[in-house]
């Protein structure tokens, strides 16, 4: 499966700290191997958050990846936040 980021996404991880980077890497390379998987999703907690098929996955403790599934193969992810900035990114679809 492979693995898109959108542009806000790469933005955004020009600025990270290296250890949010380290988790968020963990994190994407756990993606394509849990997602579908509904036991797998337990050590990244995958979970649909939207009805359009948006979904998250948890990097670290505090912060969360938002992606969607637009293609079989494909996983789109959009944005990196916490809370708030998931939330955010909610309102705006």
């Amino acid at each position: 499966m492979k693995i898109a980021l959108a542009r806000r996404l790469q933005k955004q991880i020009e600025r990270l700290p290296q250890p949010l980077l380290e988790d968020f890497l963990s994190a994407v390379d756990q993606l394509p191997g849990s997602f579908g998987k509904p036991h797998a999703h337990l050590g990244v907690g995958i979970r649909k958050i939207h009805p359009r098929g948006v979904y998250e996955c948890r990097v670290g403790r505090r912060y969360r990846v938002v992606f969607t599934h637009p293609q079989p193969d494909l996983l789109m992810l959009h944005v990196l936040g916490d809370h708030d900035e998931v939330q955010r990114f909610l309102d705006s679809l």
